[in-house]
């Protein structure tokens, strides 16, 4: 707190002359209040928890901070950030919490859970802005610290040099025999942000790196990138992770990556490609130093006319490649994923795709590599502003320890829109897993909206599961929810009601969801948001 202090102090000697400018009604306070049960972060299990958050903008400036607490665990996490990036066309700046994003995601990125699901599984590309400040009251993948560099803006062209450093404090075994080694892995330090009797001798998470970004008539976006990560201990020095791992008398001293990201995007075509190269620097037992490296590349393309739609993403690492703040998957992996759509007539899209996954190393215990292959095939009707139909099929193929099993999948939907403010669903869904018997479900759902201000969505589903079939259905969640996907695995009825309301200055929400057998209760979720604006 000391350093972010000393920071704030030496940065607000340099700002002072660009905030006069603004003006006192650019100036607004949102105050947000949630509970909910969810998934807090990429790591965590979905628990019960009470999220604050006060957030006071200031032209293109702000301030937040969130405060989560957690009953279950009498655990409370916390997020702050300072967003500096409006007060000089010249320089932007975030202090506090923040996320990266460094191209598609390849070897730097938002964190993003994969679905569990295989009928849904794609590619994951994360495209979002490279410094993003954190206000999700989680700290676990957030980085602490400070980012800024300069900005030059001309007619058609955008350069900014960015820097940004990071420390973050975790907690590591209290080894007596390994003062500056630990046998856990990189991603369980990470998620140490509690003492407790076995994890007590406190480690810090430094990272360090830059970003060059390059804009080009608004349509050609350049990008290179590098980061650097250490941990040391406060009274030891350096610390050692991932020590006897895989057998082998070495630790990992240090991980650093780098990278370039290409992007061409207008109208019809998008076509993107990154090439990172991410290294974990070892050191032996008689201090030796070895270097790990691999390249892994991701690639997509996207064309969109009226009479056809063309889309392609690929993902190719080789087996050395392990990027612990990638966004999909941190080891290696090959996957791609295809899909066409094509207008025969302006209401009607026929479509096809193709997906493919392979994990080029094993993680943990594992001693084989699955693989996988989905071919779908789609049919989508729409009549704007009356409604649509669509319907798809999947055929998956997954290669186990025990051999190749095949699943199917058929899925249907119908909206019907009823004078603009009332909306009528119905669907269902039939998936076969090897040579198990059919599971499947009959879905149906009703949204009214009543004078602009208040929406009422319900939901009823009927679940029929084989056994070892289970089916993955969507969930109502909230926007930011990290688990929009449940699994059912028990024949079951379920509703749902979400209710909401929202004007110029308060915005309020309720979801409620019940899964019951008969007279018996599975479970059931509340979850309510409020908020708050105060201009």
């Amino acid at each position: 707190m000391r350093r972010a202090a000393l920071m704030l102090a030496v940065l607000s000697l340099w700002f002072p002359v660009h905030a006069r400018h603004q003006g006192p009604h650019d100036t607004r306070l949102v105050i947000k209040a949630e509970y909910g049960q969810d998934a807090l972060d990429y790591d965590d299990n979905e628990i019960r928890f009470v999220r604050d958050s006060t957030t006071v903008t200031f032209g293109k400036n702000s301030a937040n901070l969130t405060h989560v607490h957690i009953s279950d665990k009498k655990e409370n996490r916390f997020t702050w950030y300072i967003d500096m990036r409006g007060m000089s066309p010249n320089f932007e700046c975030i202090l506090g919490n923040y996320y990266l994003n460094f191209g598609a995601g390849l070897a730097v990125g938002r964190k993003r859970a994969d679905v569990p699901d295989a009928f849904v599984r794609s590619t994951i590309v994360s495209d979002g802005a490279p410094f993003t400040p954190c206000r999700a009251g989680s700290p676990l993948h957030a980085f602490r610290g400070i980012a800024a560099g300069p900005v030059t803006s001309f007619e058609r062209l955008s350069i900014s040099l960015t820097g940004f450093y990071s420390f973050r404090t975790r907690f590591v075994r209290n080894d007596i025999y390994l003062r500056d080694a630990t046998g856990s892995s990189f991603n369980a330090i990470l998620q140490r942000t509690r003492k407790d009797y076995r994890y007590s001798e406190p480690a810090e998470i430094s990272d360090s790196g830059c970003m060059a970004l390059m804009r080009i008539c608004g349509r050609l976006t350049l990008q290179a990138y590098f980061i650097r990560t250490t941990i040391s201990r406060a009274c030891a020095g350096r610390l050692l992770w991932d020590y006897g791992d895989r057998g082998l008398p070495e630790a990992a001293k240090a991980a650093y990556a780098y990278g370039i990201f290409a992007r061409y995007r207008d109208r019809a075509i998008e076509i993107f490609i990154e090439i990172a190269r991410p290294n974990i620097v070892s050191a032996t037992a008689a201090r030796q130093r070895r270097r790990k490296s691999d390249i892994g590349l991701l690639y997509g393309l996207k064309f969109t006319h009226q009479g056809c739609a063309l889309s392609f993403t690929g993902k190719h690492c080789g087996s050395n490649f392990y990027a612990p703040y990638a966004a999909g998957n941190s080891r290696a992996e090959s996957s791609f994923k295809a899909d066409f759509g094509l207008r025969p007539a302006r209401r009607l899209t026929l479509g096809c795709g193709c997906y493919a996954e392979k994990k080029i190393a094993t993680t943990g215990y594992e001693r084989y590599r699955p693989s996988s292959i989905r071919e779908d095939a789609f049919l989508k009707y729409r009549v704007p502003g009356k409604g649509s139909f669509s319907a798809s099929f999947s055929h998956l193929e997954e290669d186990r320890t025990r051999g190749r099993q095949r699943s199917l999948q058929l899925k249907s939907s119908a909206e019907l829109f009823i004078m603009g403010s009332i909306r009528i669903r119905a669907g269902g869904s039939l998936r076969r897993k090897g040579r198990s018997r059919y599971s499947g479900s009959i879905r149906s759902g009703l949204t009214l909206c009543m004078l602009r201000y208040f929406r009422i969505v319900l939901r009823y589903a009927r679940y029929y599961i084989a056994p070892g079939n289970p089916v993955y259905t969507s969930r109502s969640a909230f926007r930011d929810s990290m688990t929009r996907m449940s699994s059912i695995d028990s024949t079951s009825d379920s509703i749902a009601c979400r209710v909401s309301t929202q004007c110029d200055w308060c915005r309020l929400s309720l979801n409620y969801e019940h899964r019951f057998s008969g007279a018996r209760s599975i479970r059931s979720r509340i979850e309510a948001a409020a908020t708050m604006l105060i201009e």
